[in-house]
Protein backbone atom coordinates (compact mmCIF):
# COMPACT_ATOMS: atom_id res chain seq x y z
CA UNK A 1 0.00 0.00 0.00
CA UNK A 2 1.31 3.46 -1.27
CA UNK A 3 1.45 6.07 1.21
CA UNK A 4 1.29 9.86 0.29
CA UNK A 5 4.57 11.72 0.63
CA UNK A 6 2.67 15.07 1.77
CA UNK A 7 2.33 13.26 5.53
CA UNK A 8 2.94 16.65 7.02
CA UNK A 9 3.69 15.40 11.30
CA UNK A 10 3.52 17.65 13.43
CA UNK A 11 5.80 17.98 16.90
CA UNK A 12 4.13 14.60 19.60
CA UNK A 13 3.80 17.51 22.95
CA UNK A 14 1.61 14.38 24.95
CA UNK A 15 -1.11 12.40 24.10
CA UNK A 16 -3.69 11.18 27.03
CA UNK A 17 -6.80 9.22 26.90
CA UNK A 18 -9.21 10.79 29.22
CA UNK A 19 -9.87 7.82 30.84
CA UNK A 20 -6.30 7.28 31.63
CA UNK A 21 -4.86 10.35 33.47
CA UNK A 22 -5.49 13.77 33.04
CA UNK A 23 -3.46 16.12 29.94
CA UNK A 24 -0.63 17.14 31.65
CA UNK A 25 0.98 19.23 28.12
CA UNK A 26 -0.34 20.47 25.04
CA UNK A 27 -2.40 18.90 22.59
CA UNK A 28 -0.34 16.99 19.65
CA UNK A 29 -1.78 18.71 16.94
CA UNK A 30 -1.81 22.87 18.34
CA UNK A 31 1.52 23.51 16.50
CA UNK A 32 2.68 24.71 13.67
CA UNK A 33 6.03 23.23 13.90
CA UNK A 34 6.51 21.25 11.15
CA UNK A 35 9.23 18.10 10.77
CA UNK A 36 10.22 15.45 8.54
CA UNK A 37 7.72 12.54 7.59
CA UNK A 38 9.71 9.98 9.34
CA UNK A 39 10.18 10.77 12.72
CA UNK A 40 12.28 8.43 13.50
CA UNK A 41 15.22 10.43 11.50
CA UNK A 42 15.88 12.33 14.51
CA UNK A 43 15.79 9.41 17.14
CA UNK A 44 12.48 8.82 18.67
CA UNK A 45 13.49 6.89 21.94
CA UNK A 46 10.53 4.68 23.35
CA UNK A 47 10.72 3.56 27.17
CA UNK A 48 8.34 1.72 28.92
CA UNK A 49 8.15 1.49 32.10
CA UNK A 50 11.26 2.40 32.55
CA UNK A 51 12.86 0.33 30.13
CA UNK A 52 14.66 1.48 26.42
CA UNK A 53 12.98 -0.32 23.91
CA UNK A 54 15.41 -1.02 21.23
CA UNK A 55 13.32 -1.18 17.77
CA UNK A 56 15.96 -3.48 14.93
CA UNK A 57 14.59 -2.46 11.32
CA UNK A 58 10.85 -1.26 11.48
CA UNK A 59 11.00 1.73 13.87
CA UNK A 60 8.35 3.91 14.91
CA UNK A 61 7.19 7.79 13.11
CA UNK A 62 4.39 10.51 12.82
CA UNK A 63 1.59 10.18 10.66
CA UNK A 64 -0.72 12.85 10.29
CA UNK A 65 0.75 14.74 13.69
CA UNK A 66 0.53 11.29 15.40
CA UNK A 67 2.98 8.48 16.84
CA UNK A 68 2.84 5.11 14.92
CA UNK A 69 4.74 1.64 15.94
CA UNK A 70 4.90 -2.08 14.11
CA UNK A 71 2.85 -4.29 15.56
CA UNK A 72 5.15 -6.34 17.12
CA UNK A 73 5.75 -3.56 19.69
CA UNK A 74 2.51 -4.27 20.82
CA UNK A 75 3.02 -8.21 21.63
CA UNK A 76 6.75 -7.58 22.76
CA UNK A 77 6.42 -5.00 25.05
CA UNK A 78 2.40 -4.29 26.33
CA UNK A 79 1.44 -7.93 26.73
CA UNK A 80 -1.38 -7.77 24.12
CA UNK A 81 -1.77 -10.43 21.61
CA UNK A 82 -1.83 -9.48 18.15
CA UNK A 83 -3.25 -11.61 15.18
CA UNK A 84 -3.30 -10.30 11.57
CA UNK A 85 -6.28 -11.30 8.53
CA UNK A 86 -4.48 -10.79 5.62
CA UNK A 87 -7.72 -11.29 3.69
CA UNK A 88 -9.64 -8.45 5.41
CA UNK A 89 -6.99 -6.31 5.97
CA UNK A 90 -7.99 -6.38 10.23
CA UNK A 91 -5.52 -6.08 13.07
CA UNK A 92 -6.66 -7.88 15.95
CA UNK A 93 -5.59 -6.58 19.48
CA UNK A 94 -6.48 -8.81 22.14
CA UNK A 95 -6.10 -7.46 26.16
CA UNK A 96 -7.47 -9.18 29.26
CA UNK A 97 -11.02 -7.45 28.96
CA UNK A 98 -11.11 -6.58 24.78
CA UNK A 99 -10.73 -7.33 21.41
CA UNK A 100 -9.67 -4.62 19.64
CA UNK A 101 -10.39 -4.80 15.65
CA UNK A 102 -8.84 -2.47 13.69
CA UNK A 103 -9.01 -2.20 9.40
CA UNK A 104 -6.01 -1.24 7.29
CA UNK A 105 -6.65 3.07 6.33
CA UNK A 106 -10.23 2.61 8.37
CA UNK A 107 -10.66 5.24 11.23
CA UNK A 108 -13.34 3.35 12.79
CA UNK A 109 -12.64 0.94 15.19
CA UNK A 110 -14.40 -1.86 16.96
CA UNK A 111 -14.03 -2.68 20.48
CA UNK A 112 -15.87 -5.83 21.94
CA UNK A 113 -15.52 -6.01 25.72
CA UNK A 114 -15.55 -9.62 26.65
CA UNK A 115 -17.74 -8.93 29.72
CA UNK A 116 -20.46 -7.71 27.43
CA UNK A 117 -23.26 -10.09 26.89
CA UNK A 118 -24.94 -8.21 24.40
CA UNK A 119 -21.96 -9.18 21.84
CA UNK A 120 -22.47 -5.45 20.27
CA UNK A 121 -19.00 -3.50 19.95
CA UNK A 122 -18.26 -0.01 20.89
CA UNK A 123 -16.65 1.99 17.90
CA UNK A 124 -14.58 4.77 18.45
CA UNK A 125 -12.98 6.80 15.43
CA UNK A 126 -9.76 7.67 15.74
CA UNK A 127 -7.57 10.66 14.21
CA UNK A 128 -5.13 8.09 12.58
CA UNK A 129 -6.17 3.93 11.54
CA UNK A 130 -3.75 1.54 11.32
CA UNK A 131 -1.68 1.38 8.27
CA UNK A 132 0.78 -0.27 5.96
CA UNK A 133 4.34 1.38 5.30
CA UNK A 134 6.78 -1.20 2.94
CA UNK A 135 5.01 -4.45 4.11
CA UNK A 136 4.97 -3.32 7.60
CA UNK A 137 1.72 -3.16 9.30
CA UNK A 138 2.00 0.30 11.93
CA UNK A 139 -0.96 0.79 14.92
CA UNK A 140 -1.26 4.58 16.44
CA UNK A 141 0.57 4.06 19.92
CA UNK A 142 -1.64 6.38 21.65
CA UNK A 143 -4.69 4.19 21.47
CA UNK A 144 -3.55 0.84 21.83
CA UNK A 145 -1.43 2.31 25.24
CA UNK A 146 -4.38 4.02 26.47
CA UNK A 147 -6.71 1.24 26.21
CA UNK A 148 -3.94 -1.33 27.84
CA UNK A 149 -3.78 1.29 30.43
CA UNK A 150 -0.45 2.71 30.22
CA UNK A 151 -0.12 6.71 31.11
CA UNK A 152 1.79 8.69 28.10
CA UNK A 153 4.32 11.31 28.08
CA UNK A 154 6.07 12.77 25.26
CA UNK A 155 9.34 14.29 26.11
CA UNK A 156 10.79 17.20 23.66
CA UNK A 157 14.41 17.63 24.54
CA UNK A 158 14.90 13.90 24.87
CA UNK A 159 12.39 13.42 21.70
CA UNK A 160 11.25 10.51 23.99
CA UNK A 161 7.62 8.67 24.51
CA UNK A 162 7.50 7.43 28.31
CA UNK A 163 4.84 4.81 28.88
CA UNK A 164 4.14 4.41 32.41
CA UNK A 165 1.52 1.95 34.10
CA UNK A 166 1.73 3.52 37.62
CA UNK A 167 -0.97 5.86 38.88
CA UNK A 168 1.90 8.27 39.52
CA UNK A 169 2.16 11.25 37.60
CA UNK A 170 5.88 12.32 38.98
CA UNK A 171 5.87 15.51 36.77
CA UNK A 172 3.16 17.37 38.76
CA UNK A 173 3.37 15.68 42.19
CA UNK A 174 0.10 13.78 41.72
CA UNK A 175 -1.25 10.60 43.12
CA UNK A 176 -4.30 9.42 41.03
CA UNK A 177 -6.60 6.71 41.86
CA UNK A 178 -9.52 4.92 39.74
CA UNK A 179 -12.49 5.74 42.44
CA UNK A 180 -16.23 5.30 41.56
CA UNK A 181 -18.42 6.94 44.21
CA UNK A 182 -21.67 5.99 43.05
CA UNK A 183 -20.83 2.53 44.68
CA UNK A 184 -20.75 4.45 48.14
CA UNK A 185 -16.39 3.22 48.05
CA UNK A 186 -14.08 6.22 48.17
CA UNK A 187 -10.40 6.94 48.63
CA UNK A 188 -9.30 8.25 51.93
CA UNK A 189 -5.41 9.34 52.67
CA UNK A 190 -3.54 9.47 55.73
CA UNK A 191 0.19 11.01 55.95
CA UNK A 192 2.56 9.25 58.16
CA UNK A 193 5.01 12.60 58.49
CA UNK A 194 2.98 15.66 58.19
CA UNK A 195 5.89 18.10 58.62
CA UNK A 196 7.35 16.22 55.15
CA UNK A 197 4.33 16.70 52.46
CA UNK A 198 0.97 18.16 52.36
CA UNK A 199 -1.74 17.86 49.96
CA UNK A 200 -2.42 20.79 48.81
CA UNK A 201 -5.06 19.93 46.00
CA UNK A 202 -7.73 17.10 46.67
CA UNK A 203 -10.26 16.65 43.97
CA UNK A 204 -12.65 13.31 41.87
CA UNK A 205 -12.73 13.89 38.05
CA UNK A 206 -15.49 12.29 36.69
CA UNK A 207 -15.17 10.45 33.08
CA UNK A 208 -15.62 11.73 29.56
CA UNK A 209 -18.84 9.80 29.90
CA UNK A 210 -19.66 11.08 33.65
CA UNK A 211 -23.64 11.38 32.88
CA UNK A 212 -23.83 7.96 32.06
CA UNK A 213 -24.70 6.28 35.74
CA UNK A 214 -22.02 4.30 37.69
CA UNK A 215 -19.48 5.08 35.19
CA UNK A 216 -16.88 6.62 37.76
CA UNK A 217 -13.50 8.89 37.32
CA UNK A 218 -10.16 9.68 38.99
CA UNK A 219 -9.51 11.29 42.44
CA UNK A 220 -6.60 13.64 42.18
CA UNK A 221 -4.13 14.65 44.44
CA UNK A 222 -1.72 17.31 44.32
CA UNK A 223 1.21 17.36 46.74
CA UNK A 224 3.82 19.89 48.26
CA UNK A 225 7.04 19.38 49.61
CA UNK A 226 7.51 20.95 53.25
CA UNK A 227 10.67 19.92 54.09
CA UNK A 228 13.66 17.28 53.01
CA UNK A 229 12.88 13.51 54.13
CA UNK A 230 10.63 11.09 53.36
CA UNK A 231 7.49 9.80 54.55
CA UNK A 232 4.43 7.23 53.39
CA UNK A 233 0.84 8.04 52.29
CA UNK A 234 -1.23 5.32 52.99
CA UNK A 235 -4.97 5.50 50.81
CA UNK A 236 -7.99 2.80 52.27
CA UNK A 237 -11.13 2.92 50.05
CA UNK A 238 -14.38 2.03 52.05
CA UNK A 239 -17.63 3.97 52.73
CA UNK A 240 -18.00 6.14 55.14
CA UNK A 241 -21.07 4.38 56.44
CA UNK A 242 -19.03 1.34 57.30
CA UNK A 243 -15.75 2.84 58.43
CA UNK A 244 -11.72 2.31 57.60
CA UNK A 245 -11.98 -1.40 59.53
CA UNK A 246 -14.55 -2.29 56.25
CA UNK A 247 -11.52 -0.87 53.73
CA UNK A 248 -12.02 -3.18 50.56
CA UNK A 249 -8.47 -1.93 48.82
CA UNK A 250 -5.58 -0.42 50.32
CA UNK A 251 -2.45 1.45 48.54
CA UNK A 252 1.16 2.75 50.20
CA UNK A 253 3.39 5.65 48.45
CA UNK A 254 6.43 6.20 49.54
CA UNK A 255 7.33 9.73 49.09
CA UNK A 256 10.71 11.76 48.81
CA UNK A 257 11.58 15.15 49.02
CA UNK A 258 15.10 16.67 48.06
CA UNK A 259 16.55 19.38 49.51
CA UNK A 260 14.85 21.78 46.75
CA UNK A 261 11.99 20.79 47.94
CA UNK A 262 11.31 18.26 44.63
CA UNK A 263 9.30 15.51 45.14
CA UNK A 264 9.47 11.85 43.83
CA UNK A 265 6.77 9.19 44.65
CA UNK A 266 6.55 5.08 44.46
CA UNK A 267 3.59 3.36 44.83
CA UNK A 268 5.17 0.65 47.74
CA UNK A 269 4.13 -3.15 46.16
CA UNK A 270 2.00 -5.72 47.60
CA UNK A 271 0.29 -4.11 50.10
CA UNK A 272 -1.97 -5.90 52.32
CA UNK A 273 -5.25 -5.50 50.75
CA UNK A 274 -7.64 -6.59 53.70
CA UNK A 275 -9.85 -5.17 56.30
CA UNK A 276 -12.72 -6.11 54.54
CA UNK A 277 -15.28 -9.17 56.15
CA UNK A 278 -14.95 -10.31 52.90
CA UNK A 279 -11.65 -10.65 52.66
CA UNK A 280 -9.96 -14.34 53.08
CA UNK A 281 -6.28 -14.26 54.41
CA UNK A 282 -5.90 -17.31 53.34
CA UNK A 283 -6.49 -17.07 49.69
CA UNK A 284 -5.71 -13.48 49.27
CA UNK A 285 -9.01 -13.52 47.70
CA UNK A 286 -12.58 -11.94 48.54
CA UNK A 287 -15.56 -13.72 48.75
CA UNK A 288 -19.50 -13.76 48.00
CA UNK A 289 -21.71 -15.98 49.66
CA UNK A 290 -24.92 -16.11 48.66
CA UNK A 291 -27.45 -17.84 45.60
CA UNK A 292 -26.86 -17.72 41.88
CA UNK A 293 -29.96 -15.90 40.15
CA UNK A 294 -29.14 -16.58 36.40
CA UNK A 295 -26.96 -18.24 34.32
CA UNK A 296 -26.02 -17.24 30.76
CA UNK A 297 -23.64 -18.71 28.17
CA UNK A 298 -21.04 -16.23 26.06
CA UNK A 299 -18.36 -16.86 23.46
CA UNK A 300 -16.20 -16.69 26.65
CA UNK A 301 -17.88 -18.91 28.88
CA UNK A 302 -20.48 -18.99 31.70
CA UNK A 303 -21.46 -15.91 33.90
CA UNK A 304 -23.60 -15.66 36.51
CA UNK A 305 -25.51 -13.09 39.06
CA UNK A 306 -25.32 -14.16 42.12
CA UNK A 307 -27.51 -12.48 44.89
CA UNK A 308 -26.18 -12.42 48.37
CA UNK A 309 -23.25 -10.67 50.84
CA UNK A 310 -20.00 -9.99 49.38
CA UNK A 311 -18.32 -6.27 48.84
CA UNK A 312 -21.80 -5.63 46.70
CA UNK A 313 -25.38 -7.57 47.06
CA UNK A 314 -25.39 -8.32 43.28
CA UNK A 315 -22.10 -9.90 41.13
CA UNK A 316 -21.82 -11.18 38.42
CA UNK A 317 -19.29 -13.49 37.92
CA UNK A 318 -17.15 -15.04 34.63
CA UNK A 319 -16.81 -18.33 35.02
CA UNK A 320 -14.12 -20.30 32.29
CA UNK A 321 -11.63 -23.23 32.30
CA UNK A 322 -9.65 -21.89 34.98
CA UNK A 323 -12.30 -21.30 37.70
CA UNK A 324 -11.90 -23.94 40.26
CA UNK A 325 -15.62 -25.58 40.98
CA UNK A 326 -15.58 -28.12 44.01
CA UNK A 327 -18.27 -29.14 46.98
CA UNK A 328 -17.47 -28.09 50.36
CA UNK A 329 -15.76 -31.51 50.99
CA UNK A 330 -13.39 -30.34 48.07
CA UNK A 331 -14.85 -32.65 45.54
CA UNK A 332 -14.06 -30.91 41.92
CA UNK A 333 -16.98 -30.42 39.81
CA UNK A 334 -18.28 -28.92 36.56
CA UNK A 335 -19.69 -25.64 35.14
CA UNK A 336 -22.52 -27.84 34.34
CA UNK A 337 -23.45 -28.49 38.17
CA UNK A 338 -24.37 -24.71 38.83
CA UNK A 339 -27.66 -24.26 38.35
CA UNK A 340 -30.39 -21.27 39.53
CA UNK A 341 -31.01 -21.00 42.89
CA UNK A 342 -27.17 -22.86 43.72
CA UNK A 343 -26.07 -21.90 47.14
CA UNK A 344 -22.67 -21.02 46.89
CA UNK A 345 -19.73 -19.16 47.58
CA UNK A 346 -17.22 -17.42 45.06
CA UNK A 347 -13.82 -16.88 45.60
CA UNK A 348 -12.52 -13.26 43.14
CA UNK A 349 -10.60 -10.96 43.09
CA UNK A 350 -10.31 -7.28 43.47
CA UNK A 351 -10.45 -6.34 39.94
CA UNK A 352 -14.27 -5.61 38.83
CA UNK A 353 -15.65 -3.50 35.98
CA UNK A 354 -17.42 -0.40 36.54
CA UNK A 355 -20.93 -1.47 35.60
CA UNK A 356 -23.97 -2.20 38.27
CA UNK A 357 -23.79 -4.99 39.30
CA UNK A 358 -19.83 -5.15 39.02
CA UNK A 359 -18.79 -8.29 36.78
CA UNK A 360 -15.39 -9.88 38.37
CA UNK A 361 -13.78 -13.16 37.42
CA UNK A 362 -14.38 -16.11 39.51
CA UNK A 363 -11.62 -17.88 41.11
CA UNK A 364 -12.78 -20.67 43.07
CA UNK A 365 -16.40 -21.89 43.62
CA UNK A 366 -17.81 -24.03 45.85
CA UNK A 367 -21.12 -25.34 45.82
CA UNK A 368 -22.60 -25.71 49.48
CA UNK A 369 -26.06 -27.21 48.21
CA UNK A 370 -24.36 -30.41 46.24
CA UNK A 371 -25.39 -33.73 48.53
CA UNK A 372 -23.65 -37.43 48.77
CA UNK A 373 -25.44 -40.37 48.14
CA UNK A 374 -23.33 -43.76 48.54
CA UNK A 375 -24.22 -47.28 47.55
CA UNK A 376 -24.67 -50.42 45.48
CA UNK A 377 -26.92 -49.86 42.30
CA UNK A 378 -29.55 -52.37 42.59
CA UNK A 379 -31.77 -50.85 39.74
CA UNK A 380 -31.48 -49.32 36.43
CA UNK A 381 -33.87 -48.51 34.29
CA UNK A 382 -33.09 -47.26 30.29
CA UNK A 383 -35.19 -44.23 29.33
CA UNK A 384 -35.12 -42.19 26.32
CA UNK A 385 -32.73 -39.43 28.22
CA UNK A 386 -30.32 -41.90 29.39
CA UNK A 387 -30.84 -44.08 32.21
CA UNK A 388 -32.66 -43.98 36.12
CA UNK A 389 -30.63 -45.61 38.78
CA UNK A 390 -32.29 -47.09 42.48
CA UNK A 391 -29.84 -46.66 45.48
CA UNK A 392 -31.39 -47.76 48.91
CA UNK A 393 -32.07 -50.86 50.68
CA UNK A 394 -36.06 -50.16 49.86
CA UNK A 395 -38.43 -47.40 48.51
CA UNK A 396 -38.66 -45.35 51.54
CA UNK A 397 -34.99 -45.21 52.22
CA UNK A 398 -34.02 -45.08 48.64
CA UNK A 399 -33.23 -42.20 45.86
CA UNK A 400 -34.11 -42.80 42.58
CA UNK A 401 -31.06 -40.51 39.86
CA UNK A 402 -31.78 -39.36 36.44
CA UNK A 403 -28.47 -40.21 34.68
CA UNK A 404 -27.81 -38.36 31.35
CA UNK A 405 -24.99 -37.51 29.21
CA UNK A 406 -24.39 -34.39 31.16
CA UNK A 407 -23.75 -36.47 34.08
CA UNK A 408 -20.33 -36.22 34.83
CA UNK A 409 -18.78 -39.67 35.16
CA UNK A 410 -15.62 -40.69 36.58
CA UNK A 411 -13.66 -43.44 38.56
CA UNK A 412 -11.59 -42.42 41.73
CA UNK A 413 -8.69 -41.13 39.95
CA UNK A 414 -10.92 -38.92 37.80
CA UNK A 415 -10.87 -40.35 34.37
CA UNK A 416 -13.38 -39.54 32.25
CA UNK A 417 -16.18 -42.29 32.09
CA UNK A 418 -19.02 -42.76 30.13
CA UNK A 419 -23.04 -43.55 30.81
CA UNK A 420 -22.19 -47.29 29.81
CA UNK A 421 -20.09 -47.62 32.37
CA UNK A 422 -23.34 -47.70 34.49
CA UNK A 423 -23.92 -51.38 35.85
CA UNK A 424 -26.21 -53.03 38.15
CA UNK A 425 -24.49 -53.86 41.35
CA UNK A 426 -21.57 -51.17 41.39
CA UNK A 427 -20.67 -49.17 44.08
CA UNK A 428 -20.64 -45.23 43.61
CA UNK A 429 -20.87 -42.13 45.01
CA UNK A 430 -23.46 -39.87 43.59
CA UNK A 431 -23.69 -35.92 43.77
CA UNK A 432 -26.82 -34.18 43.66
CA UNK A 433 -29.03 -31.37 44.39
CA UNK A 434 -30.86 -31.32 47.58
CA UNK A 435 -34.33 -30.72 45.09
CA UNK A 436 -36.33 -34.01 44.71
CA UNK A 437 -39.82 -34.84 44.07
CA UNK A 438 -41.98 -35.70 46.48
CA UNK A 439 -42.67 -39.45 45.09
CA UNK A 440 -41.40 -42.58 47.21
CA UNK A 441 -38.73 -42.80 46.40
CA UNK A 442 -38.01 -39.56 45.55
CA UNK A 443 -36.29 -38.75 42.23
CA UNK A 444 -33.43 -35.95 41.56
CA UNK A 445 -30.82 -35.77 39.24
CA UNK A 446 -27.19 -36.77 39.06
CA UNK A 447 -24.78 -33.98 38.61
CA UNK A 448 -21.96 -36.46 39.18
CA UNK A 449 -21.25 -39.81 39.77
CA UNK A 450 -17.68 -41.52 41.11
CA UNK A 451 -17.81 -45.68 40.33
CA UNK A 452 -15.91 -46.95 43.31
CA UNK A 453 -13.03 -49.61 43.09
CA UNK A 454 -14.51 -53.02 43.43
CA UNK A 455 -11.49 -53.01 45.64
Amino acid sequence: MNIKKNIIAKTLVGVVLATSISPIFADEKNTDYLVPVLYEKRGINVIVDGKNIVFSDEKPMILDGRTIVPIEFLSENLGVKITWDKNKKVVNVETEYTDIKMTVEDKEVLIYHKYDLTGEPEKIKLDVPATVIDDNIYVPLRFISAVVGYNIIWNESTQTVILNKSNVSKIKNEIKLKENPTTGYVWHYDIENKDIVEVVFDSFKGSEKSNICGMGGEHIWKLKGLKEGSTIIKFDLYRDSEGKEQSIDTKEYIVNVSSQLELSIKEKENVFAGGSEYFDEATGLYKMIGKVKKIQNNKFGVMALVEGNGMYDKIKFMINEDTEIVTTDGIKLGVNDLQNSSNIIVYHDAKMTRSLPPIANAKKIIVKDIYCKEGEISQIEDIKEGKIIFIGKNMNEGIKFNVSNKTDIVNEQGEKLSIKDIKEGIKVKIYHSPIMTMSLPPITNAEKIIIMSSN
